[in-house]
């Protein structure tokens, strides 16, 4: 009697123990079933993630500031500036001390002839036009980038839960299999059989959900994140989108950014060579102003113009260039 206590006992506490562990096993799966529910996310919300926080594309409202101050800079006119001189003063003999002094006071500036601003203003208007034409190339990439990140983790879900159906078949079978061995029905070499077929099944599993984790990372970081704040995505695999007509696909090659690219760059190249060809139109320096002669004590007007020389020579290498 004393010798059948603790082995009852002993029974008593292996049955609790596994009663235990059956708790906390479907306690966990209840628990990885509500996080799963908790959040998912469609192509359209990663799409829309993708355009608000993806580096690539921030990158272009720099771009866009950059040629915003560049054609503040074009549109500036030739600035004015205010001289002084002072002649014959603090001479020897007749122009000593001041009383034979000569001050002029000026203001000069430079007239541009070739309608140069204009040409300026139109280079930094193509290249805003090269700026948006790249940003849509650069964003569609990013977005068929995020489209196809999308449909790895669609597949990905799918086969995870295939293995998981494996995994559970698998278990059922080693029950089976394990009844039947107690009851006498099948040989012990086919519940280790069994036995191996769960553990290969459960490694599968293993493995496709940190593939299926590996694939939401790779998905998130397209908007920022490192890491994966939903639970799955929503979509399926057998759904078709209406087939397109070949003149419907035509007229859109005819707007495709990659074409309108090199249109663009034709453009830019245009204006620049207009700037060029502007730059050989020589500008008149001018100055006026007026001087007072404190010898003669009179006052008088002084102006003067200048013109540079062999200016189609000049640039000769923004040509080339």
């Amino acid at each position: 009697m004393s010798s059948s206590r603790p082995l009852g006992i002993k029974k008593a506490s292996s049955a609790y123990l596994k009663l235990i562990s059956a708790a906390l096993v479907t306690m966990s799966i209840s628990v990885q079933s509500a996080n799963a529910q908790k959040s998912s996310i469609t192509l359209e919300n990663a799409l829309k993630r993708t355009l608000s926080n993806n580096p690539d594309l921030v990158v272009f409202e720099f771009k866009s500031s950059a040629l915003d101050g560049e054609s503040k800079m074009a549109s500036l006119r030739p600035e004015m500036s205010v001289g002084v001189e002072v002649e014959n003063v603090l001479g020897t003999g007749e122009v000593s001390g001041i009383k034979d002094a000569e001050l002029t006071l000026t203001l000069s500036s430079v007239i541009e002839l070739g309608d140069k601003v204009s040409g300026r203003m139109n280079v930094v208007s193509s290249k805003k036009a090269q700026l948006l034409t790249q940003r849509r190339i650069r964003t569609l990439d990013i977005l068929g980038e995020t489209t196809r990140r999308y449909i790895n983790v669609i597949v990905q879900q799918a086969l995870h839960k295939t293995e998981q159906r494996a995994e559970m078949l698998a278990r059922t079978m080693l029950q089976t299999v394990s009844t039947r061995v107690e009851a006498g029905a099948s040989s012990p070499l086919e519940k280790k059989r069994a036995e191996s077929a769960l553990s290969q099944a459960r490694l599968s599993l293993v493995i496709s959900e940190q593939k299926l984790n590996e694939y939401k990372r790779d998905l998130a970081i397209m908007w920022g994140d490192t890491n994966a704040a939903f639970a799955e995505v929503e979509g399926t695999l057998l759904s078709f989108p209406n087939s397109l007509s070949l003149e419907h696909m035509l007229s859109q090659l005819q707007s495709n950014p990659h074409v309108l690219l090199y249109a663009d760059n034709y453009r830019v190249q245009e204006a620049r060579l207009r700037v060029v060809q502007a730059s050989q139109q020589f500008d008149i320096a001018w100055e006026a102003g007026i001087r007072r002669m404190q010898g003669i004590d009179d006052t008088a007007l002084v102006a003067s113009i200048s013109v540079p020389l062999n200016t189609k020579q000049r640039n000769l290498g923004e040509y080339h260039g």
